[in-house]
């Protein structure tokens, strides 16, 4: 993401390659849930 974000932010298109960051943070964000849900899962039942 921060490949295609330089190349836009190189072509002049700042608003486009910082929606590109959030949007790939947001995606991140996304696909790391579930194992951020087993981790607190596996916590829980050690307490």
């Amino acid at each position: 993401a921060e490949f295609a974000s330089n190349i836009c932010k190189d072509a002049g298109y700042g608003a486009i390659a910082s929606q590109l960051e959030i949007f790939a943070k947001l995606a991140i964000l996304a696909l790391s849930m579930p194992i951020l849900f087993a981790f607190i899962q596996t916590i829980g039942e050690f307490l």
